[in-house]
């Protein structure tokens, strides 16, 4: 299920498209950088990085070969299962109602009279 979210929170970024605004094109940053440069320490990266114009991801490892192989080479399920791990043990579910109580009770009550 967690794949799943995350497929579906990568759908609708897609879906919500790329924005084009005047302030968004970076003819500049593209002559400086060129085209097999680095945008990762200009400023505008930083700018639509921080207001929410990229989707930047949670799961998985971020980085190069390297850094996946220091860290014993995870899987997607491997990061699937640490998230998972992490919702669950953060998880606090909210107490039942007198009602929701009683009839529980009431269930368990009758689930040991027929065992």
């Amino acid at each position: 299920m967690k794949l799943d979210v995350e497929e579906w929170r990568l759908a609708c970024q897609a879906l919500a498209g790329v924005p084009v605004r005047d302030e968004l094109w970076l003819d500049d940053v593209l002559e400086r950088v060129g085209p097999s440069g680095s945008f990762l320490g200009e400023r505008s990266t930083r700018v639509n990085a921080r207001t929410g114009e990229w989707l930047l991801s949670d799961f998985g490892l971020y980085g190069g070969h390297d850094a996946w192989r220091a860290a014993g080479s995870p899987s997607t399920l491997d990061y699937a299962h640490r998230k998972v791990g992490e919702i669950l043990e953060a998880h606090r579910p909210l107490p039942f109602d007198d009602d929701a109580a009683a009839a529980l009770a009431d269930l368990q009550q009758r689930a040991e009279v027929a065992t």
